[in-house]
């Protein structure tokens, strides 16, 4: 049985996709990019067959531009928006936005993260600033560690994995690493964790698919079923 159980936040324990979606459409407009004009340009050029009219239909165009083995600032970049000039100002938005009421808990996230939390230890690894995680997660839920934007190299390095686990004092191969993107894959690959995607989040199954992986689940109360 693993001794520690890591979780990545957006995608797996906060529903944020669509507010997301939304974060970044209104950085491109704060430096005169149009985002949707962005998006369709980089889809189509990179051969996809780009059919939208919104809603459910974008969301999933959406996860499919962001299910792609690169750093988070490739995604701006990609869409013709600078990151490394305008990152402080889309780290503010990122704040207002994440800490809004559109995003919410998956309905069974505390619930399922409290159950776990008696027979094993649990660490997060996110590139979410911690003042987001406290006020979504409450004050009385609290993980055993958290490293957080800007105290690790975001993932894809697996830098943020190993600090977690050396705060909990459990070795890499005690450990599983919940995720829902290919730099969650790719991370806890170097780290030497293994890696179980969900379903529900920013990436697709199919993109997961390609990378090391112990399966998956479709909500996170299937969790601790799946690992004992």
């Amino acid at each position: 049985m693993f001794k520690a159980v890591l979780f990545d936040l957006d995608g797996v324990i906060l529903d944020s996709v669509e507010t997301h979606l939304s974060y970044m459409s209104h950085c491109a407009n704060l430096v005169g990019v149009s985002f949707f004009d962005s998006l369709k340009d980089f889809l189509v050029g990179d051969g996809y067959k780009f059919v939208s009219d919104g809603g459910d239909a974008l969301i999933s165009i959406y996860r499919d531009f962001l299910s792609r083995p690169v750093h988070f600032s490739q995604y701006f970049n990609d869409l013709g928006v600078d990151w490394s000039s305008n990152s402080q100002l889309f780290g503010e938005h990122y704040k207002r936005v994440m800490n809004s009421g559109a995003v919410k808990l998956f309905p069974d996230s505390v619930s399922a993260l409290k159950s776990l939390n008696k027979n094993h230890k649990i660490g997060l690894v996110t590139s979410s600033y911690r003042e987001v995680i406290f006020k979504k997660l409450g004050a009385d839920f609290v993980f055993d560690s958290m490293v957080c934007y800007g105290e690790a190299p975001t993932k894809p390095s697996p830098l943020g994995i190993l600090k977690c686990l050396s705060e909990l004092g459990v070795k890499p191969c005690e450990s599983v690493y919940v995720g829902d993107m290919i730099s969650d894959a790719i991370a806890a690959s170097g780290a030497g964790v293994s890696f179980i995607g969900v379903t529900y989040g920013y990436n697709t199954r199919k993109s997961l698919e390609s990378y090391p992986n112990i399966g998956f689940i479709d909500k996170l109360s299937d969790l601790e079923t799946f690992i004992n």
